[in-house]
């Protein structure tokens, strides 16, 4: 069972196109694989023929924007090879899973699993799951182990056991088998896992194609640099009529970068047993290097002209430059020299009405403190006839009111003398006798 899965499997790269007789061959392997748990399906043959251009690679470039993602329409599900599925459900409550994947697993991976609209089916939610490629020995083996937050885990993988062997590597040791509970163990070639894998070994064929095509455009340019090489030494050694040595240099790897490191013994080991070529070869290596020397030297004297040619230019710039601000500045100091001059004319200009306006304040105080002192002495005048009029006017109303009260007294007299004859008449008329009152 495990030769015929085997052969099964081969027989699938071998067919480019999905057709009956591809569908054929999945039926052999899948009754092949279910009494073989080795099983396991090359990568290749999960890369269609029409998906293996980078061009239409369905996983497309990190960080590709959204309108550049033009997914290929999928095949049907009958054109993808069976793909192995293992699903392990905790029998209790989840607990902290710590997946530790061993150096022995091989290389492993994070990886965010985007849906998009070209896959209506496949990865219908976004998730992440652990991606571990090139594990195990023989066949090369892409497994991809996808945790559940209720700790339930899905393994898709090309290879049945490396598929259990990743789950035996990652799992705690105090985790054993018979804590999960299995859903499913085994091949299929329809749903979402089948799709999902197909996809994923299609992203990965991408990349390891890309790095082949860099690996196999380094090799050509390495061999191309070798061949001009060795057209180099055979051109050299042509100008020195000995492109005889030519077959004999280049069969033991030798070009001209090596030949000076080479001695009269070193050719003879080689097979040269002409004393003049060996010498001639030697006395031209020598040359040769000392002419490369001596072009090295001329370089790096060129290199270093070049270099003090560009500081002169540099400081003649320079110089040129501090010319041209110091002309500017010689400009600008005559300007702010004659605006000074003008600033200070017109500085004595002020000084000079200033100092006019001085003396006139100085005359104009003299004169105020002249009017100021005959303006005091009018106050004191104004204050002493103030003075004498009000001690003329208490005079005059003293001597007024002595008057009116002399006047007043007179006047009192002349009512009494006037009042008296007519009291004594009736006294002298009853006989009583006596003087007048004056």
């Amino acid at each position: 069972a495990a030769a015929a899965a085997e052969a099964a499997g081969r027989a699938m790269v071998t067919q480019p196109t999905r057709g009956p007789k591809f569908d054929q061959l999945c039926d052999l392997f899948l009754k092949a694989a279910a009494s073989a748990p080795e099983a396991a399906v090359p990568i290749e043959a999960y890369v269609m023929a029409d998906q293996s251009s980078a061009s239409q690679d369905p996983i497309l470039p990190t960080g590709a924007p959204a309108s550049a993602r033009q997914p290929l329409p999928w095949p049907d599900v009958a054109a993808y090879p069976p793909t192995y599925r293992l699903v392990l459900r905790p029998k209790f409550a989840p607990w902290p899973l710590a997946l530790t994947p061993s150096p022995a697993v091989g290389s492993t991976k994070l990886c965010l699993f985007c849906a998009h609209r070209g896959t209506p089916n496949a990865m219908s939610e976004p998730h992440t799951a652990m991606v571990c490629t090139g594990a195990g020995a023989g066949a090369e083996a892409l497994v991809m182990l996808d945790v559940r937050a209720d700790g339930t885990m899905e393994v898709l993988a090309n290879s049945a056991s490396e598929a259990r062997r990743l789950v035996e590597a990652c799992v705690a040791p105090r985790v054993v088998s018979t804590d999960f509970q299995v859903l499913s163990d085994g091949w299929r070639r329809d749903g979402r896992p089948a799709e999902a894998f197909a996809l994923l070994v299609q992203h990965e064929w991408r990349l390891r194609r890309d790095e082949r095509v860099r690996a196999a455009r380094e090799r050509q340019e390495a061999a191309g640099r070798k061949q001009r090489r060795a057209a180099e030494m055979v051109s050299w050694l042509g100008t020195l009529d000995l492109d005889a040595l030519a077959p004999l240099l280049l069969k033991e790897g030798l070009d001209l970068e090596s030949l000076p490191l080479l001695h009269e013994p070193d050719l003879e080991r080689l097979g040269v047993a002409d004393l003049g070529e060996r010498r001639k070869l030697i006395g031209a290596c020598r040359a040769r290097s000392q002419y490369l020397a001596l072009e090295e030297a001329v370089a790096g004297l060129q290199a270093e002209k070049l270099v003090l040619q560009k500081a002169n230019d540099a400081e003649h710039a320079a110089r040129l430059c501090a010319v041209q601000e110091a002309s500017e500045a010689r400009d600008t100091a005559g300007g702010l020299a004659a605006e000074l001059r003008a600033e200070r004319e017109r500085r004595e200009v002020l000084e000079d009405a200033m100092a006019a306006q001085a003396v006139e304040l100085e005359e104009e105080r003299a004169t105020a403190q002249k009017w100021l002192k005959q303006a005091r002495a009018l106050a004191a005048d104004a204050e002493a006839v103030q003075a004498q009029l009000r001690s003329f006017t208490d005079s005059q109303r003293a001597s007024v009111r002595d008057s009116k009260d002399g006047l007043r007294l007179g006047l009192a007299n002349l009512l009494d003398g006037v009042r008296q004859p007519d009291d004594a008449a009736p006294s002298r008329r009853l006989g009583v006798g006596g003087k007048r009152d004056g």
